[in-house]
């Protein structure tokens, strides 16, 4: 009984801004049909009930893989996620648009985004949508615009090592600088894999930089930086000795690493900073939260990357608020 309650209280809490305009259910109504009353937005969450996992911070809304056909027949993706999301006890996922998956201009790919948004919308609740974009793209800007108005979608999701891109490229930094300046009156989230191959002191640094630059946005970088476990703790530190920012990461395909050395790093990060993540459908998030368990981490630091800290940017996303950690 507990756990429910603690899903259904955070499922309202949690809420995306655009229900209310499309004739879903008020966050009060869900609250009260739940049985429970509606926690205030606050920054400190509860305790997590045993089981639940707030968010899974990387989940793929793709048509590269048999798991996600496009188009989608109503319910094809709806249930296998929903069974992967309730075997994991997971509330809420971040389900990202693969429109970025292009080679240059490609009208088809835009209507990804849109096809998420429309999913997101006949499925209320669990899912949060991030829009998928190339930098490449000429309209880059006002299609990512179109997309953040698109009911349901909070975020962006660009792939810098995919596309063999990196910040410390000037044009490339130029045409990213844009999206931010084009997301920022959104308050949008940056779901980022980095490309730390080339020069990770660079990178580091000038993702630093325009964080900083950027306030209002939130920005996560994608897999706990991968194998460059280095990266980020040089982002910790510099984090610490700023006083906090608005950089997170999440730990989707950390059980395929050196558990030791992420772990390390993801303390050296910050725990505060660190939400869980699945990648699926490469990877299931049933195992995927078998595996973080079995981390070198302590029970706290578990809980607050389980839940703890889902749970409080879902919350100061929902109120608008600033990230600072």
């Amino acid at each position: 009984m507990r756990n429910a309650l603690a899903l259904a209280a955070a499922v309202a809490l949690a809420a995306p801004p655009h229900c209310e305009a499309a004739g879903l259910p008020a966050l009060s109504e869900l609250s009260r049909e739940a049985g429970v009353e509606q926690p205030p937005l606050v920054a400190e969450p509860p305790v997590r009930a045993p089981l639940i996992v707030s968010l899974n911070a990387h989940a793929h809304f793709t048509d590269e893989l048999s798991f996600f056909p496009i188009p989608f027949p109503e319910g094809k993706l709806f249930e296998p996620l929903r069974a992967e999301m309730q075997a994991a006890s997971i509330q809420t996922a971040f389900l990202l648009s693969d429109a970025y998956l292009s080679r240059g201009d490609d009208p088809q790919r835009y209507g990804l985004n849109e096809e998420l948004s429309r999913f997101i919308m006949a499925h209320p609740g669990p899912f949060r949508g991030f829009c998928g974009i190339d930098s490449a793209w000429a309209d880059r800007d006002r299609i990512l615009k179109t997309c953040l108005e698109l009911p349901g979608m909070i975020g962006v999701k660009m792939h810098f090592r995919w596309h063999r891109k990196t910040l410390a490229d000037p044009d490339e930094r130029a045409r990213f600088e844009s999206l931010l300046e084009t997301a920022d009156p959104y308050r949008a989230v940056f779901l980022l894999h980095m490309n730390f191959d080339v020069d990770e002191a660079a990178e580091v640094e000038q993702l630093f930089k325009l964080a900083r630059q950027h306030p209002n946005l939130t920005f996560i970088v994608a897999h706990a930086g991968e194998d460059h476990f280095s990266a980020l703790e040089s982002l910790g530190r510099m984090l610490d000795a700023a006083g906090g920012g608005n950089i997170l990461t999440e730990t989707s395909t950390v059980e395929i690493r050196d558990h030791a050395k992420a772990a390390a790093a993801l303390k050296a990060f910050g725990i505060a900073r660190v939400l869980f993540g699945v990648d699926n459908p490469l990877y299931g998030s049933k195992r995927a939260v078998e595996a973080f368990m079995g981390m070198p981490l302590t029970d706290d630091d578990k809980d607050a990357i389980l839940y703890r800290n889902g749970m409080s940017l879902l919350a100061e996303l929902a109120a608008g608020r600033s990230i600072a950690r």
